[in-house]
């Protein structure tokens, strides 16, 4: 019988207070929001409060001290019912013994771990993963640190899973000497030598080899039917005091070889520059770099590494990395392609908003949120004093990815390290959406909490539309793919702003799918700002949309009526919204004409410049005709 007492919370919207903009439509112009060049923007589209959406599962620690949520992650099946489950450690401090909890999901889950792993001191649980399946019995098991285990020399315990799963580990693997800290940190490691068993990797950054302190290793170990504890492939750092094995992660299969790749962190290298190194798989693999990361001076890469999906769709896996000392903690985290062969460039860069904002402390993949095909990325940035609010935030991937987070969480209190830890959670109802976990280590005195979001209760919207100035029927789309963003208003006076979503509309299919979190199921104008068309709203009467776990689709292009005010224009039997509004203000007149017009005569061209209005990279006559057949094309709205 379970005698572990949880609070275990599921926040109801009817409970909840909701922030509405009690301005009309027309006085809430908000502009320059859809601009393509918001790519460079670190801003939020959305933000989910803790208090604003059923999706919300809490669970509290059990008592002061125990730091539970100072690590989470999805634990994978480890029952085999078919529910993805997930792991939470609480590492405790004061002479609090560590403990690890294992809340198996389901259609309902319940309120009281379902396998509770305790420790022999502190910080047992201050790292947890799920570790795939390592003796290949087709149930998933796990892996928990406890790097402070006889004087620090470390371990980290594998806990196989089933249909009862017990919390007696099963294979303790164990750190060279003491002050090594190995097990500060353990991950899967995917397959890396395809032999059909998942493997692990565990970190050890306090290592000293020689005269070399600090240098650091991570070691991964081969699973087996019968696995044992002895370490495979071994890593070292290249200095001293570069806390190499600060942070593992498997990296998925960054070549598409076939093989699962490994990343390992070592945020101190070069006096706080930071690296982290990503090693290919192999059936024989060795322990040489293939691909090494490096950041700017202060930035502390590698303080937290994590396998990020395929986040742009080219087949390869892609990894993510915090650097969360890049301008004075305020932090960023870096988003590197795989490909054959992987480069060393950042290609999508994401910053902290304030700081001391320890953005990058943690990150993860976050599966496909969205169900576009993309995989997504979360990141948290706990707050560096008492003062300071944790976040965690989660981009949505595609073929275009901006560094705009798509949704943001926000810790209850001040200083309660809410996204210290961030992973995904997998499908832990099994609705076909992806889950995510965040945890708060300082909530409560250090009692602290973990967050689970179920994501299947956001209000999904699934567009299309057409810019008429980029449509080119002749081949049948548009001159190339654009942002927009969607607001949702309230069908009645005063037509309050409810939340908004920013997309790329694809050039070839015309949609996209918008993500609502904050908006409840109700009837709703659709609004629709591009930054050189004219402001368009769905039909009158409004839209009346539910939550059911699928998406919504509004058509503007089928009919001149799905405008309100019919406020479309006919080119080559499809709709699309007015080109021309140059400077936002409703109206497309003379002063947008004069606008188009200076441009083309000074030959401007580039990237989404705002008078080219057909998107082809420069300003020509194409451009003024389309500006000047739209004079007098206003905003027709409520």
């Amino acid at each position: 019988m379970k005698t572990y007492l949880f609070l275990f919370l599921i926040i109801n919207t009817a409970l909840c207070s909701q922030t509405y903009y009690n301005q009309s439509y027309r006085k809430q112009p908000d502009r320059n929001n859809s601009y393509p060049n918001e790519f460079l923007d670190a801003s939020v589209n959305k933000t989910i409060n803790y208090s604003e959406t059923d999706s919300l599962i809490i669970i509290d620690g059990d008592s002061i001290n125990t730091n539970f949520g100072a690590s989470v992650s999805n634990a994978g099946d480890v029952n085999g019912d078919g529910y993805d489950d997930v792991i939470t450690g609480a590492s405790g401090n004061g002479g609090v013994t560590g403990k690890v909890y294992i809340f198996y999901g389901g259609l309902i889950m319940d309120n009281l771990p379902d396998v509770l792993i305790t420790g022999t001191g502190n910080y047992f649980g201050n790292t947890v993963s799920a570790a795939g399946d390592v003796n290949g019995d087709s149930y998933s098991d796990v892996i928990i640190g406890d790097e402070y285990y006889n004087g620090a020399s470390g371990r980290a315990c594998i806990y196989y899973g089933g249909a009862s799963m017990n919390n007696v580990a099963d294979v303790i693997l164990t750190g060279e000497a003491g002050n090594n800290n190995f097990g500060g940190s353990v991950s899967n490691a995917g397959d890396v030598n395809g032999d059909g068993y998942s493997d692990v990797i565990v970190g050890a950054w306090q290592y000293d080899l020689n005269i070399f302190y600090n240098i650091g290793r991570a070691y991964i170990y081969y699973g087996g039917e019968y696995m044992d504890n002895i370490a495979d492939v071994t890593m070292s750092g290249e200095v001293s005091g570069s806390v190499f094995g600060q942070s593992v992660s498997s990296a998925g299969d960054v070549n598409a070889d076939g093989y699962s790749d490994v990343i390992v962190g070592a945020s101190l290298y070069g006096g706080n520059i930071g690296k982290a190194y990503v090693f290919y798989g192999g059936i024989s693999m060795n322990n040489v770099a293939d691909v090494i990361l490096s950041g700017t001076f202060g930035d502390n890469l590698g303080c937290s590494v994590s396998s990020a999906g395929d986040v742009n769709g080219d087949g390869y896996s892609d990894v993510i990395t915090g650097a969360i000392g890049f301008n004075g903690f305020k932090g960023r985290s870096y988003i590197f392609y795989g490909g054959d062969p992987m480069n060393n460039f950042a290609d999508v860069t994401m910053s902290g908003e304030e700081m001391y904002n320890y953005f990058g402390c943690s990150v993860s993949s976050a599966g496909d949120i969205n169900n576009d095909g993309y995989s997504d990325v979360i990141v948290g940035a706990s707050g560096g004093n008492s003062s300071i609010y944790g976040h965690a935030y989660i981009y949505f991937g595609s073929d275009t990815m901006n560094n705009i987070a798509d949704l943001k969480m926000t810790g209850e209190t001040a200083g309660d390290m809410f996204g210290k830890s961030v992973s995904e959670a997998g499908d832990i109802n099994n609705d076909g959406f992806q889950d995510v976990i965040a945890g708060a280590s300082g909530y409560g005195n250090n009692t602290g909490r973990a967050y689970l979001y179920k994501t299947n209760s956001f209000l999904r919207i699934k567009l299309k539309l057409l810019m008429e100035g980029m449509y080119f029927p002749v081949f049948n789309q548009m001159s190339r793919k654009d942002t927009v963003k969607v607001y949702l208003r309230n069908a009645t006076f005063p037509y309050e702003m409810i939340d908004s979503a920013k997309g790329i509309i694809d050039s070839l299919n015309f949609s996209n799918i918008f993500t609502f979190p904050n908006a409840p199921a109700g009837i709703y104008y659709l609004v629709v700002k591009h930054f050189n068309c004219i402001e368009t709203c769905s039909k009158s009467g409004g839209e009346a949309i539910t939550i059911n776990g699928l998406f919504y689709n509004y058509d503007f292009t089928s009919s001149i009526s799905q405008a309100f005010g019919n406020n479309l224009k006919l080119k080559s039997g499809k709709y699309c919204i007015y080109s021309g509004d140059l400077n936002q203000d409703e109206i497309i007149d003379a002063s947008d004409l004069s606008e188009v017009d200076n441009a083309s005569y000074e030959g401007l061209s580039g990237r989404f410049l705002n008078s080219d209005v057909n998107g082809n990279g420069y300003v020509d006559a194409t451009d003024v005709s389309i500006v000047d057949n739209n004079r007098s094309v206003i905003l027709i709205s409520p």
